[in-house]
């Protein structure tokens, strides 16, 4: 069952769920859809956007390989590609998804994802709701 398909769910597991989420007693936890914006940044995707900046193909898209392949690769440093990935994650901006998801009341947001888009979109809420209490009489 998935929150955002309720098709196949029964209205009781579907209030269950909503209850379990209005009293914090729900962790969300995000995979790589949600770092999806304008830009699409799987590792496969960084990989080849990196291998294309240095013109070097290393013939795979698994990061793990990938960055094993880099250690021992000579003229290859993993640290320009951490850095690498650093920069094309930190141009990412939150969309209006990560808008709705930290307004809703979890528990606790959990994420695999390397971005901080999760993060710089509550930084903004959490700000915004200081100044609204300081205009507040």
């Amino acid at each position: 069952m998935h929150i955002l398909d309720p098709q196949g769910s029964n209205h009781h597991e579907m209030s269950a769920i909503y209850e379990k989420v209005f009293n914090k007693n729900a962790v969300a936890l995000l995979g790589a859809g949600a770092s999806v914006t304008n830009r699409q940044y799987l590792s496969k995707e960084l990989i080849e956007l990196y291998q294309s900046k240095i013109m070097k193909n290393f013939g795979t898209t698994n990061v793990t390989r990938f960055v094993d392949i880099l250690q021992t690769t000579n003229n290859q440093w993993r640290s320009d590609f951490d850095t690498f990935v650093v920069e094309q994650l930190g141009s990412l901006t939150p969309n209006e998804g990560h808008d709705i998801l930290v307004t809703i009341p979890w528990k606790q947001i959990l994420t695999t994802n390397y971005d901080t888009l999760v993060e710089k979109r509550q930084t903004k809420r959490l700000e915004m709701e200081e100044l609204i209490s300081k205009l507040r009489p």
